[in-house]
């Protein structure tokens, strides 16, 4: 196992107050930073924690989102050689949030799906679609197999590794309501057949250490 760290505020996106805040993220400063690692290292020298090249591995999801984020990056990767191992391996997120890389200090790239293909993969008449639902607070509805050619066939470059990452369906109306998005046609067949495609797929700059999957 390892983490990744959703790096929101809590708020009440379930009912439709999503500006109602619960918990507000917060990131303080190099004490934070420094107390932040005390809690996460335990679970650093858990021997089932994962690592590469003796580096535990964190996802970390809105990395934009973190002021001071290389300097973070930094202060983890000196407290962690103190502690026995060769620096933090940093898997970053791109999403609906995040666009692209954000920092060259970070190890990998993941995106997240399929919101990321939702998001920049798609026709622009999709796209339109998408919007239009959004605007008019309609849930929007998307095709599971559209869905995954668009993923299959990007392209996208990012100047860094990229971890192969899918998805088994997606449905968050639960947390959203109407202003979901809804992914219709899954099958346990499609997706083995998906996410073989996805294995063999050397069309991109893959890494073939891990591939991610969002259920």
């Amino acid at each position: 196992y390892c983490f990744c760290w959703a790096n929101e505020s809590w708020a009440r996106t379930w009912d439709g107050k999503e500006h109602d805040v619960l918990i507000q993220q917060e990131y303080g400063g190099s004490l934070d930073w420094i107390a932040h690692f005390d809690y996460l290292l335990p679970f650093f020298k858990d021997e089932r924690y994962i690592r590469i090249d003796n580096k535990p591995v964190i996802f970390i999801y809105s990395c934009h989102r973190i002021t001071d984020f290389d300097d973070m990056l930094a202060c983890w990767r000196k407290l962690a050689q103190q502690h026995g191992f060769d620096g933090v391996y940093v898997a970053e997120f791109v999403n609906s949030f995040n666009s692209g890389l954000h920092s060259h200090t970070t190890d990998v790239i993941v995106e997240f799906e399929p919101l990321c293909t939702a998001r920049y993969a798609i026709s622009a008449l999709d796209k339109a679609k998408r919007l239009f639902c959004k605007k008019m607070g309609r849930i929007d509805f998307q095709d599971y197999d559209s869905l995954w050619e668009c993923l299959l066939n990007k392209r996208r470059i990012y100047g860094k590794k990229i971890w192969r990452s899918g998805f088994v369906s997606w449905d968050n109306s639960p947390r959203k309501g109407k202003r979901a998005m809804i992914v219709r046609g899954a099958t346990p067949e499609k997706f083995a057949g998906y996410i073989t495609r996805l294995l063999l797929n050397r069309e991109r700059e893959y890494d073939d250490s891990f591939l991610v999957i969002n259920a």
